[in-house]
């Protein structure tokens, strides 16, 4: 497999050292780096070659440079390091001299793209990777190895958590320092942790979002579906942006932290091994006021519930704890707690399946043997499976007993609140990850809209210099999208009011929010739900659950039809507001939802002129987006062989169904093809890998017939669909490649399916930019060889494995 581009950087084979005389510190370099030429910058000398310090290099590009001189000597640096065309570079911000002015960072820029170089600063402090004993950075000391990542943009925020670290036996796989303007984005670093195997989870600190907004997402999304992410952003004083801010690291899979006292928790809770599968916690104590402190954390952070314990577990703790010490999800031992009524309790609550957690909080009690219990807990949570958190509250019997459990990996917490709150992020992490990767009900593929007709409306409208649509113009390109007003009402069947308004976020583009209640006491504490388009049914029930409608719903017989018109009303809404860029803000106000109708009198959408006014901008599709919506410019109509219409076109998180029924309805011989294992269907996990799908990364288009089903003893109609092929693309390593993977049901192969497939998903990534297409075929496949020889494929045996052949496709030809 090719390398990733920044292997180069953070796993470098040869290196090349410009540090100026002046800078005292301590560069690590491993042993298996082979290529060390070592130049010493002085002002007085200009640069001269220390005797032995190098070895000869040959022809090759050295893999890493490193600069660490004054800005005023900048450019006669990077004038010396171009003769060994460095693929890397890290330039240290040097402490004793002044920071670098912005005429001297886009000199760096230039420099670094001039000649195709990946640069870390000139604001960096540097990297470590103490696995491998390389320390390129001002901090001296070389972190414990571990497996968590530390990205920051501040280098004093790294130190102190590199210091903390150290005290609580916590180690990095990767430390990063990465400066609010350096050139080299936090995007491409979290890319490379994607595929980093010696890193487990990844903290990252934020003061700035630098480059484009969908790039950051798309990499955070990708890491976040392989590894846990922290994420601590400092600047909360726009507390719209922030709640923006919120939402997006919700929809990415990463778990935000507001507080640098939390992220010490956050990042101590999520190397620990054992996962959270559920959101249902007990609490165990020797006191009450422990238990009632960290309660009150946990409702103020409503992902963890209260555990409600089998009769099973309840009739067998009665045994020895009193009854009435025993209350909802808090269990209270008041008198002395030994290590067999420790190990009695914890075992039963591991047991009882309705518990996921346990957080146990003991104070330094004259009746308690704090030494023997917690050595009980160590060798009790060391092998259970069920995350076990313990608060020891106190210091000076308490903090070697804290020490203690943290050196078998089962970590303490100093207050009720912090473990409390680390319990939290365990399980907020797994309801981010179940959003991540849900399967979703399947829905009749439907393409909402009449695009054209939209555009031609809004265009009209900016002609006319007439920003605010006037009602019938807002009616009227509601209802392209399917939404219909109306003045009809059934107050026993609609809930309302309600309210929703979109504006663009100067980062992440298009927000949508929803308000339960009226439009005059709308705020952003309460009853109030964001998110970010793309929207689809999922989103928009977990939407509806934030905002409060389901809870402000005082009407117990409302029929799920009106719910699921207010789902269909915020999906479609978000598709108008991911096709029109020119969209600046739109709001429904006030209104009510029936089963087929909304009712509202104040609706408003103001158009920009400029419609790119606030939005970085790139050459890319929908750049006003965070997330890339779906693409629907890729659907098309095929006439197959047999002269048969068929619909190729991107796939759906909706289609896990009808993907599950294709892979199950293949031939043993046809699955084997694709997959190289007799599995008969895909896992849950595996559906949601190849359904919900990041369009700016990678690609999966489903080739489907259609068919009109009559209703019975009506004229209504559903169109259900077929799936009889499927093929798929996700970017390689080095990012500039894809590998392809492609099949076709049994039935339907010969008809020219594989041919419009392959030959389509070509076009697509090179129009993309992509520079070649890859995979792997089992060479008896001899029908799939002969069709990608005949498209242009090279072919070539696998050097790892003799029974697959690696094609490739140079799309640069």
């Amino acid at each position: 497999m090719s390398r990733h581009f920044l292997t180069y950087l953070f796993e470098p084979r040869s290196i090349l050292l410009v540090i100026d005389s002046q800078v005292k510190i301590k560069i690590s370099i491993p042993n298996v780096v082979k290529k060390i030429l070592h130049v010493n910058y002085s002002t007085i000398l200009g640069f001269h070659l220390e005797e032995n310090s190098f070895e000869e290099l040959d022809s090759e590009r050295v893999d890493l440079a490193v600069v660490c001189t004054s800005r005023n000597l900048i450019s006669e640096a990077l004038n010396f390091i171009s003769l060994f065309r460095p693929i890397s570079l890290i330039i240290l911000h040097c402490p004793v001299y002044d920071r670098f002015d912005d005429k001297s960072i886009f000199f760096c820029k230039k420099w670094a793209i001039d000649h195709q170089c990946e640069l870390l600063g000139p604001e960096s402090s540097g990297i470590q990777r103490p696995h491998s004993l390389l320390n390129i950075s001002l901090h001296n000391h070389m972190s414990k190895s571990g497996k968590v990542a530390l990205i920051t943009q501040s280098r004093s925020i790294a130190a102190s958590v590199m210091d903390w670290a150290e005290d609580v036996n916590v180690g990095f796989s990767l430390i990063a320092s990465v400066g609010k303007k350096d050139s080299l984005s936090i995007s491409k670093i979290l890319d490379y942790l994607v595929w980093d195997i010696h890193t487990d989870s990844i903290v990252l600190y934020l003061e700035d979002i630098t480059g484009i907004a969908r790039e950051f997402i798309s990499a955070l999304r990708a890491l976040a579906r392989v590894k846990p992410v922290i994420v601590l952003k400092a600047g909360q004083d726009d507390y719209r942006s922030d709640l923006v801010f919120s939402a997006v690291m919700r929809r990415a899979g990463a778990v935000r932290v507001q507080y640098f006292i939390h992220l010490f928790s956050a990042l101590k809770v999520l190397s620990y091994p054992n996962k959270i599968y559920g959101r249902n916690i007990v609490l165990l104590s020797n006191g009450s006021g422990p238990p009632q402190l960290a309660s009150d954390m946990m409702n103020r952070a409503s992902i963890l519930t209260k555990a409600n314990l089998s009769i099973e577990t309840l009739q067998y703790l009665e045994c020895f704890i009193e009854k009435d010490d025993i209350k909802e999800n808090v269990i209270i031992v008041y008198k002395p707690i030994t290590s067999e009524i420790i190990y009695k309790i914890i075992n039963a609550l591991l047991i009882d399946k309705r518990v996921d957690g346990i957080l146990i909080l003991l104070t330094p009690d004259f009746s308690l043997d704090s030494f023997t219990v917690t050595k009980s807990l160590a060798e009790i949570t060391s092998k259970t499976k069920k995350p076990v958190i313990t608060c020891l509250m106190g210091d000076a019997e308490m903090r070697p007993l804290r020490a203690l459990l943290n050196s078998v990996g089962t970590y303490a917490f100093r207050t009720p609140e912090s473990s409390a709150y680390a319990m939290g992020v365990l399980a907020e992490h797994h309801y981010n990850q179940q959003m991540l990767l849900q399967v979703q009900p399947s829905v009749p593929f439907y393409l909402s809209g009449h695009i054209e007709e939209g555009q031609k409306l809004i265009k009209r409208a900016i002609l006319k210099k007439s920003l605010f649509l006037d009602r019938k113009e807002i009616e009227s390109l509601y209802s392209l999208f399917n939404i219909n007003f109306s003045r009809k009402t059934n107050v026993n069947q609609e809930v309302g009011p309600i309210s929703i308004k979109v504006w663009s976020d100067i980062v992440f583009g298009p927000v949508i929010s929803l308000h339960g209640g009226t439009s005059n006491d709308f705020s952003y504490q309460e009853n109030i739900g964001i998110d970010i388009p793309p929207l689809n049914n999922f989103l928009a029930n977990l939407l509806i659950e934030r905002s409060g409608v389901y809870k402000n719903n005082t009407k117990p017989t409302i029929e799920k039809e009106v719910f699921s018109n207010l789902q269909h009303i915020l999906v479609q809404i978000s598709e108008l507001v991911s096709e029109f860029p020119e969209i600046d803000s739109l709001s429904i106000k006030d209104f009510f939802v029936g089963k087929d109708y909304l009712r509202s009198l104040d609706t408003e959408i103001l158009l920009r002129s400029n419609i790119l006014s606030n939005i970085s901008y790139k050459e890319i599709n929908y750049p006003h987006m965070a997330i890339h919506p779906y693409p629907v410019d890729l659907i098309k109509k095929i006439t197959l062989k047999n002269k048969i219409s068929c619909t190729i076109r991107p796939i759906r998180p909706e289609d896990a169904e009808i993907l599950q029924g294709f892979i199950r309805g293949l031939s043993d011989k046809t699955r084997y093809m694709r997959f190289i294992s007799a599995m008969k269907e895909l896992t849950p996990k595996m559906l949601a890998h190849y359904t919900q799908i990041d369009y700016h990364r990678e690609l999966a288009l489903v080739v489907v017939t259609s068919e009109k089903k009559q209703y019975k003893n009506n004229d209504n109609y559903v169109i259900t669909e077929n799936m009889i092929g499927f093929v798929h693309y996700l970017y390689n390593e080095d990012g500039i490649g894809a590998e392809y993977a492609l099949v076709v049901g049994d039935e339907w192969q010969r008809l020219g399916i594989g041919k419009h497939l392959m030959s389509y998903i070509l076009q697509i990534a090179r129009a993309r930019g992509l520079d070649y297409i890859n995979g792997y075929v089992l060479k008896n496949n001899k029908p799939m060889l002969t069709l990608l020889e005949k498209l242009g494929f090279s072919n070539i045996q696998d050097k790892e494995d003799a029974s697959m052949r690696l094609v490739k496709f140079n799309l640069k030809q």
